[in-house]
């Protein structure tokens, strides 16, 4: 309205100008006009005139006269008490519009915020006028969100996009997982401005929680969760004690970051986030408990103490049901699990692990574990099948992350003769998991490390004939991941079976070049394959991605490299 107000003074006074500079002489008009409209103190006439004479424009002296009354105006506005900042806004708040004048009527909002709340009427101007609420300070933008839920719903959807969309957090692999640190995820820039706009303001900051968990059951995305215990511990580490000590899940989220500081947790901090939940069961802060610990880092941390208390239970003989740490790990992952079924059905309880999944499921893999120990100590070169119902497991998200994060530790740990079976099992059993990049990238940059053990014939051949080569027939990430694993393991892989090899995973020599090779790639290849047909089509494919030099002949092609090596 005061937009539309001053847009209307404007287009009068323009046409004031035009008519009179039409039906007047120009000269008589114009002075007439500065006489009417400029300043009218005797006192500064004969300014006026002196700088006219030394050419300076009226415009530049009104605009420096106005430059300097506002400054003073606006410093004194800090020295005013409410009851007189209400009194001068309506004489200066219609000239909001005006961008040399609108830092006055600004200044004094900003001031009655400070003080007060500012008028309602004033209020619901801003938010009808979108071009000048957007230059407002964000003090007085937070006042007007506070009385327009939906104008503030719309601001904080944009900004959830945006950091939905730059956030790294939202595909982070498994090692990525607990490799970043909590501090670090409380200064991302994005969060840091969704914070910027709650400010203290415990109204949005509770319009701020009901939006996420509406996206969140809306969508299902796990990021909502990660931003959910995120902005909490971030307002609990800028000591915004106004909002964190009044969010009933601060110390639920508190235990949960110490927790995933150390990548696991142990009996004592496990009984106190269970005593946390079941604080708040029956009640609506279940759906923002199972928020918190949906989030991915703590489902890396809930999954790593579940494989790390089995361990424990068939280190001591125990069963997995007699395992107190393991039965508390399970609830809280099927709480985090469940976070959109209860947000979105209203049930406010604590779900229970499945019995199957304790009574069946948590049993073979014990076996599992104890197998592979057992033969690890006795014969560590043999293959060993995994359990045959495991795979049954895949469709359930609690079990299928238990076996990804059990083969990506023993990659780890260099048993690839553990890892060759559960790596053929996965394939043949959940494919779409076992080449998802949060797991493929995580387990081939481990597997990397052990490039040496593939010395070992059959250890190779069930490695790569099980998974990679199969896989990589599908999904072209497989192959580049495959062959990159290739030439690090050149020098020890047995040659007949590098030429095999090569030839499966090569595929099409004249394919376009995929993400992650490189001639280099393939020219090391060439050096260790014995037979020539095999070399040539590396060393074609090596031309093919070489950039060229100079002279425009590919780097690495038959011309420019040296003869091939004879059988």
């Amino acid at each position: 309205m005061a937009d539309q107000q001053a847009q209307r003074r404007l287009l009068d006074a323009r046409a004031e100008v035009r008519e009179g500079l039409a039906q007047n002489d120009p000269q008589k008009f114009i002075d007439g006009f500065q006489t009417a409209h400029g300043l009218r103190e005797a006192s500064c006439l004969s300014v006026l005139n002196l700088l006219d004479l030394h050419m300076v424009p009226r415009s530049k002296v009104y605009a420096s006269i106005l430059e300097h009354l506002s400054a003073k105006l606006i410093s004194r506005i800090a020295t005013l008490n409410f009851d007189q900042l209400k009194a001068m806004l309506p004489k200066t708040y219609p000239y909001v519009s005006s961008p040399e004048l609108r830092a006055v009527p600004f200044g004094i909002l900003q001031r009655m915020c400070l003080l007060g709340n500012i008028p309602v009427d004033v209020s619901k101007s801003l938010a009808e006028t979108p071009r000048v609420f957007e230059l407002a300070p964000i003090e007085i933008k937070r006042q007007v969100w506070e009385a327009n839920s939906k104008l503030f719903t719309q601001t904080m959807l944009r900004v959830l996009r945006v950091y939905c969309t730059e956030t790294p957090y939202a595909a982070m692999n498994m090692d990525d997982l607990r490799r970043v640190l909590p501090q670090a995820r409380y200064h991302d820039s994005a969060l840091v401005s969704i914070l910027d706009l709650i400010g203290q303001s415990k109204e949005l900051y509770n319009s701020f929680l009901a939006i996420l968990r509406t996206q969140f059951f809306k969508g299902a995305e796990r990021v909502y969760c990660t931003l959910r215990a995120d902005a909490l511990m971030a307002l609990h580490e800028a000591a915004v004690a106004a909002l964190y000590q009044v969010d009933p899940c601060h110390k639920l989220t508190w235990c949960t970051a110490a927790c995933m500081r150390e990548g696991t947790m142990d009996l004592r901090r496990a009984q106190d986030l269970m005593a946390l939940v079941e604080a708040h069961k029956d009640t609506a802060v279940i759906g923002d408990a199972a928020m918190v610990l949906g989030d991915p880092f703590a489902t890396q941390m809930l999954t790593a103490t579940i494989v790390r208390a089995l361990g424990d239970s068939v280190t001591a003989y125990q069963l997995p049901a007699e395992s107190e740490l393991l039965g508390i790990a399970l609830r809280l992952r099927s709480l985090g699990e469940s976070a959109v079924d209860i947000l979105k059905n209203t049930t406010f309880s604590l779900p229970p692990p499945s019995p199957q999944l304790v009574t069946v499921f948590l049993p073979l893999v014990a076996a599992m574990m104890v197998k592979d120990r057992l033969t690890a100590a006795a014969e560590p070169r043999v293959l060993l099948d995994c359990p045959a119902g495991l795979w049954a497991w895949m469709a359930d998200p609690i079990a299928s992350r238990v076996i990804l994060h059990y083969a990506f530790e023993r990659a780890e740990a260099g048993e690839l003769e553990r890892v060759a079976p559960l790596l053929g099992g996965l394939w043949a059993s959940a494919p779409d998991q076992a080449v998802a990049p949060t797991f493929l990238v995580p387990m081939c940059t481990s597997l990397a490390h052990w490039s040496h053990r593939l010395a070992h014939d059959d250890l190779t051949a069930s490695l790569f004939d099980r998974f990679f080569v199969p896989a990589a027939a599908v999904h072209a990430a497989v192959r580049v991941h495959a062959l990159q694993l290739l030439v690090l393991g050149r020098a020890s892989v047995q040659s007949t079976l590098l030429s095999r090899l090569c030839r499966q995973l090569l595929g099409d020599p004249d394919r376009p070049a995929e993400v992650g090779e490189d001639a280099a790639m393939f020219s090391m290849l060439a050096e260790y394959v014995p037979d020539a047909a095999t070399r040539a089509v590396l060393t074609q494919r090596a031309a093919l991605l070489a950039p060229p030099d100079n002279g425009g002949t590919p780097v690495g092609s038959p011309q420019m490299d040296e003869a091939p090596m004879e059988d």
